[in-house]
């Protein structure tokens, strides 16, 4: 291959890579005001249907934050609402945003008992391999 030519290629890749990510703009984003959201968990009397409502409502409304704390606050009404299924996933979800508290599980009194399905078996294995890593640190 002529140098010239691998120059141009060398180029073009150079040129394709300097491409930047453009941000969508702020107002195609979903960024719910979930403040009434938390507000109305402080409520006391509520139903382990509206507890469930309350964790799909803000799993919808992290879909563009991708916060980890939410996902811990989603499966924290997930708990309460006792769908055990939808806890583990909401705190799976956490661990892959950057969850790494290995303790986590002690938010959940009584979560242990429940999680004796595959997926709970694998978010505590996950849990116990980031208390393993953060004893190496």
């Amino acid at each position: 291959m002529k140098p010239t030519r691998l120059a141009f290629i060398l180029l073009l890749l150079g040129i394709g890579a300097c491409r930047t990510y453009e941000e969508p703009p702020i107002g195609d984003l979903h960024l719910p005001d979930i403040v009434a959201l938390f507000e109305l968990s402080e409520k006391q009397e509520l139903s382990k249907k509206e507890f469930k409502f309350l964790g799909d409502t803000l799993i919808a409304a992290n879909q563009d934050l991708q916060a980890a704390q939410l996902y811990v606050e989603a499966a924290s009404f997930y708990h309460q609402a006792g769908t055990s299924k939808k806890t583990v996933a909401a705190l799976h979800q956490a661990i892959e945003k950057g969850m790494a508290n290995p303790k986590i599980l002690g938010r959940f009194p009584g979560i242990e008992e429940s999680l004796e399905f595959p997926e709970g078996q694998r978010l505590k294995q996950r849990l116990d391999s980031i208390k393993q890593q953060l004893e190496q640190v």
